[in-house]
């Protein structure tokens, strides 16, 4: 197995890394092929350890046990609630936003106020995702 993963490397380390116009290509001194067989061979060798089986036969116990122990991940809001949330939510920020839009027409620009202007704003964006999102969930496109 050893001389296999060996040649396989030295091939494909000596097309990749031939230059024609050397006399001699890199991969091909005595003392660098040796040095490649050796640290192969030791690859090869530790990984037929026993001590490297436990450790990897250990690990599949440990992931085997963490997949056994996982619980299913579920909605905190029962499906059924879907559809009403939906409208509802939607309802309330079309309703805050109706009343920013006549707020921002009727009040005079001299007494209008950034705090209220922003308050109605947030809600109203709080109440239209909240109802987009479960109007997704509703609909049966999970986001």
């Amino acid at each position: 197995m050893g001389n296999q993963i060996y040649y396989f490397c030295l091939t494909r380390f000596r097309s990749v890394t031939f230059d024609p116009t050397r006399p001699d290509p890199p991969f091909t001194t005595p003392p660098l092929l040796n040095y490649l067989k050796n640290r192969f061979t030791a690859v090869v060798e530790a990984f037929n350890t026993s001590s490297l089986r436990e450790i990897i036969s250990y690990s599949l116990k440990f992931i085997e046990e963490m997949a056994q122990s996982a619980k299913p991940i579920s909605s905190p809001v029962p499906d059924a609630w879907y559809p009403t949330l939906a409208v509802f939510m939607l309802a309330i920020g079309l309703v805050v936003t109706a009343s920013f839009f006549i707020y921002e027409a009727t009040a005079p620009r001299k007494y209008r106020s950034l705090a209220k202007e922003l308050v109605t704003g947030t809600v109203a964006s709080v109440f239209l995702g909240f109802g987009s999102l479960f109007l997704l969930l509703a609909s049966g496109v999970y986001v």
